[in-house]
């Protein structure tokens, strides 16, 4: 077994404990147990073959500077301002545009119903 992976394991389990010691007890932050050790061992077990991130960004460019990006994700979620994206927040996200027919359409719509009332 891997360095890295005897540590994250141990760290892991220590988490386990405490929570089935203290059930009702909710955990506000993991960081405390993060390191470099745990974001490498962390992206060692992530499948790099899978589909690019929320961000766009696939494993292969992520780990042209790795530990310099799990630095930067590590320094983020210690000092609380990292913020995970959802599904639709990606910087990348670009807004189509509508098409005129459609939008004209629905203007339509709008106009001729809106004066009914049910």
């Amino acid at each position: 077994m891997h360095r890295n992976s005897i540590a994250v394991s141990t760290k892991l389990r220590r988490i386990a404990e405490l929570a089935s010691q203290s059930p009702e007890m909710a955990f506000t932050s993991l960081a405390y147990f993060m390191d470099i050790d745990w974001l490498l061992e962390a992206y060692r077990r992530t499948r790099k073959d899978g589909a690019v991130g929320i961000d766009g960004v696939t494993a292969a460019e992520y780990e042209q500077d790795l530990e310099g990006n799990l630095q930067r994700l590590l320094d983020r979620a210690k000092s609380g301002s990292y913020r995970a994206l959802r599904s639709g927040e990606s910087t990348f996200r670009k807004e189509l545009p509508r098409r005129k027919s459609a939008q004209s359409e629905f203007q339509r719509w709008r106009t001729r119903f809106s004066s009914v009332r049910l």
